[in-house]
């Protein structure tokens, strides 16, 4: 290295220590800004998949006993019993330690609002996330302008494509997983540039809290070292020699998520991820481009938020559709960059290669996962955005002395942080409840069938419990719209149909509801609720050996399925079987030895029958429970 250049450097390090002691209150307010942003969510409930983790998870519900059973299974074997999938114990431990220490009494299936210590615990974390990012970036870019860590923090902070991370609990594996990793890459720095030995251990024990909070932090195993060797000007046997350790890291966390889980023997569900349909690797290939070309867009214009990108909001595409050229296009210039950078160690090129590292588990290019496309999957991709765009503000739109850099920064990006937190902190009404977030998703997603069916029954629930004749009659219309849409979407779900029935049971639609109690028998025979609906239609019609036919399949999946064996008897005493209806209601009556209606009709069958003994029997008992 020159003379020169190394009295350059010196002087930019002597500039970058000023200007950390003259802002001094920038880590603290952004550290404020971040948790008031989602200060209006402490009085928010459970949603969408935080019962998997919490309230449905039997292992979260364990309490502080959970913490160790979460290392031995799957992130959600409590609640499905299947123990395969994502393995994020530490994640989970810090739910089953919260359902001890703040004395959570919760019920599976039951709304919740979320205890306000736990929310607060998660809107802290969020805000920690922010701060430690200031830190890590003022550590990482000293060479840099004084400005650049606080203008892309504050960026970050306010940008509402993180709505879903820090408005959700289950998104709490995203903020441990970053918190954990912008530790790590501190302690690495901190030993980098003190050499200071326990440093090293702290950044590498950090590293494999990141892993065990969520898989996706192995990429860091190499943006780690990139970013020793761009920023702390090491070559590749420096940094190797400090940071060979992540690689044990990674592998230490690998052989434990391998000897837990079982080999996934599920399969993917098309309303997850329309890539399943792709019919080869063409179509699969342009419509990640065309994702990733949205995840772009989202950066700039985080319009509209939906909680639900799956089919068929994304249809499947093809190389001729001009998005997927463009997005070829970009990425291939993107790439282009990061590559012809590399040698000179530019700030671009890392932080291309560092979005093109984060992005790469999500992006269903190796492997298919749960969905094609969700907000969550950009939370730490977006860092790169930001310290891009703070970059390019403060070296390309700014000049002359530092009041004036600053004023025209600010100028710059305040109104766009402005609008930013707006946007963040209305969004954040819609993760209320499941009410709130499925609505505004319907109305984000129109094309998701997700989207509609979730809400639908949401919608179902709400005519369920409405008093007013008029407003339930609203609520079932609106209902009965969404499911048909999210048929007419994706036809092969077994509850949309059988929901829809019953909602077409509520406005008396006698014709179009017994078609779809059918449909929802023949997409899943073992359904019972559709075949039991559909003897009760009958039975109501008077149609008593229709009746008997459908409740006779009944009988073959659940005998014992709520009121079947006095309903079996009921029918078969119409249809003067009187033997059968013997048999069926002694069946309900080993269980419901009090119930009148049951011995008063068993009195009547054994009488016609000609068996008096028995008869006589019945009208004893009769007697007793009619007193």
């Amino acid at each position: 290295m020159s003379k020169n250049k190394k009295n350059q450097n010196k002087n930019q390090s002597a500039q970058a220590t000023v200007a950390k002691q003259k802002h001094k209150w920038m880590p603290w307010l952004i550290f404020a800004f971040a948790c008031l942003l989602y200060s209006n969510t402490i009085d928010n409930g459970y949603v969408m998949d935080d019962g998997a983790v919490i309230t449905d998870n039997a292992t979260t519900r364990m309490g502080y006993k959970g913490m160790k059973q979460f290392f031995k299974e799957s992130s959600v074997y409590g609640a499905t019993k299947e123990n395969y999938g994502t393995y994020r114990p530490l994640t989970m431990a810090t739910y089953a330690f919260e359902y001890d220490f703040y004395k959570m009494k919760v019920k599976p299936g039951v709304p919740t609002v979320t205890p306000k210590g736990q929310r607060l615990t998660h809107i802290a974390l969020y805000g920690l996330c922010c701060l430690l990012l200031f830190f890590v970036l003022t550590q990482l870019l000293n060479n840099y302008h004084p400005l650049l860590p606080f203008v892309a923090t504050l960026l970050f902070a306010a940008h509402p494509l993180h709505t879903e991370v820090a408005a959700f609990i289950k998104s709490r594996d995203e903020l441990l997983s970053l918190t954990f990793l912008l530790s790590s890459v501190f302690f690495f720095l901190q030993y980098i540039d003190g050499r200071n030995a326990n440093r090293l251990v702290f950044a590498n024990l950090f590293f494999l809290c990141a892993s065990f909070s969520k898989e996706g932090s192995i990429v860091f195993v190499v943006l780690i070292p990139l970013a020793l060797y761009f920023f702390r000007s090491m070559n590749f046997k420096q940094v190797l020699n400090c940071t060979w350790g992540l690689a044990v890291c990674a592998f230490v966390y690998l052989y434990a998520r391998y000897n837990v889980l079982d080999a996934n023997k599920g399969f993917m569900p098309v309303i997850n991820n329309t890539l399943v349909e792709a019919s080869g690797l063409g179509e699969k290939f342009a419509t990640i481009f065309y994702v990733l070309l949205q995840n772009i867009k989202m950066f700039f214009y985080p319009i509209p938020l939906t909680w639900d990108y799956g089919y068929n909001q994304i249809p499947l595409q093809q190389f001729s559709n001009l998005f997927v050229i463009a997005s070829l296009l970009i990425h291939g210039a993107l790439a282009f960059f990061a590559l012809k950078g590399l040698k000179a160690r530019k700030i671009g090129s890392y932080f291309i290669l560092f979005y093109f590292a984060t992005i790469a588990l999500t992006s269903n290019a190796f492997v298919l996962i749960s969905a094609v496309m969700a907000e969550r999957f950009l939370f730490i991709p977006s860092i790169a955005f930001c310290v891009m765009v703070a970059y390019f503000l403060l070296k390309y739109l700014s000049s002359g002395n530092e009041l004036k850099q600053s004023t025209t920064v600010f100028a710059i990006i305040i109104p766009v942080v402005f609008i930013f937190s707006i946007m963040t902190y209305n969004r954040n009404y819609d993760w209320q409840t499941n009410y709130t977030l499925f609505k505004s998703g319907a109305e984000a997603s129109p094309n998701s069938y997700r989207t509609n069916s979730a809400y639908a029954w949401e919608v179902l629930k709400k005519a369920e419990q409405e008093k007013d004749p008029n407003l339930k009659k609203q609520y079932l219309l609106e209902s009965e719209g969404l499911f048909r849409k999210a048929i007419s979407i994706w036809s092969k779900q077994y509850l949309d149909h059988y929901n829809l029935a019953v909602v077409l049971n509520y406005q008396n639609k006698e014709a179009s509801r017994d078609s779809f109690y059918l449909s929802s028998f023949a997409l899943n025979p073992k359904y019972i609720n559709s075949v039991y609906n559909l003897g009760v239609a009958y039975y109501v019609k008077k149609d008593y050996p229709k009746a008997k036919e459908y409740w006779s399949k009944a009988v073959g999946i659940d005998g014992n399925f709520m009121d079947l064996n006095f309903k079996m008897g009921l029918i078969n005493q119409y249809l003067n079987d009187m033997q059968q209806a013997i048999l069926f209601y002694e069946k309900f009556f080993a269980n419901h030895q009090n119930n009148a209606d049951v011995i008063n009709n068993l009195m009547i069958c054994y009488k016609a029958v000609g068996n008096i003994e028995k008869s006589n029997q019945m009208a004893v008992l009769l007697k007793k429970y009619r007193k």
